[in-house]
């Protein structure tokens, strides 16, 4: 850790440039860098999708997405890696294609980032 700052009465700030040193860690190290189907299923009920033609629409939205992880796990699980990888392609297009209106493009980018990460878990096992 370097540049704390620390704040506290008027005229006792403190400032340290360094204030220790660890090892190198790679982030697959720290808990949550896995990405799994699970994870990828609670990120999409979690996301807020919006837009004209409400709740039936975008819940409908909701539903396509999340059947098409599904879908992957289960070939997942029927040891079928390259259908499942393609299914999260389909999901990734699907993403891309909604207009920013609907989902915002910061979650747009993290779920795919995620799913791109678990297609490359997928093809390199």
């Amino acid at each position: 850790m370097f540049d704390v700052a620390v704040y506290g009465p008027p005229d006792a700030a403190a400032l340290m440039a360094a204030v220790g040193n660890t090892q190198p860690y790679s982030a697959s190290q720290f808990e949550g860098s896995q990405v799994t189907f699970e994870r990828l299923i609670e990120l999409v009920s979690a996301v807020f999708i919006g837009g004209r033609g409400g709740v039936p629409f975008t819940d409908g939205i909701r539903k396509s997405l999340i059947q098409k992880l599904t879908q992957a796990r289960s070939q997942v699980a029927s040891e079928q890696r390259e259908a499942a990888i393609g299914l999260l392609g389909a999901f990734i297009n699907e993403l891309q294609a909604i207009g920013d209106e609907r989902i915002l493009p910061a979650d747009k980018t993290q779920l795919i980032e995620f799913t791109n990460r678990l297609r490359a878990g997928l093809a390199n096992p």
